[in-house]
Formats: structure tokens, sequence, C-alpha cells
């Protein structure tokens, strides 16, 4: 897997927490849990591993964070 920093986003508009967790589930990602506006996901197929989103449906997420957050779950690119 590629360092976060590499992670190809071009000139995407920055998708919003509802974007993600669309994404992650179409990967087979699942909410294990929401506490508050905080959600954790996990991947069955990765024990131990899980990704936090924190903010509303319609919080858009830093670029920062969302090369974070492909990078635990293994995208290599963002995009449709």
């Amino acid at each position: 897997m590629e360092p976060a920093a590499y992670l190809a986003l071009g000139s995407i508009a920055m998708p919003k927490v509802y974007d993600i967790i669309r994404r992650l589930a179409e990967l087979g990602w699942r909410q294990k849990a929401r506490i508050g506006v905080l959600r954790i996901l996990e991947h069955p197929a990765r024990p131990g591993v899980y990704i936090y989103l924190r903010g509303s449906l319609s919080t858009k997420l830093a670029r920062k964070i969302l090369r974070q957050i492909l990078a635990i779950a293994g995208i290599q690119e963002w995009g449709e």
C-alpha cells in the first residue's frame, strides 16, 4: 500500500461524509458503532482495522483526512 501522501486525488471536489460511507460500503466496510457524530467502520476481512469518521453526513472532509481514510481502506484513487 502506498503512503497516504502519494494517493492521487486530482482536482476533485472534496467529498462529504455521506459519499465516503457510501463508497466504503461498496467495498465491504460496515458501521460497527456510532457515538454522536462519530462513526466507526470495520471490514470483515480486516479484523482490528477501523476507520473513524467524524461529522454529520453533509460535512465536507479535509483533503488530509480523505487521504488517511483512503490509505486505511486501501483505495488508490478517489472517483466515481
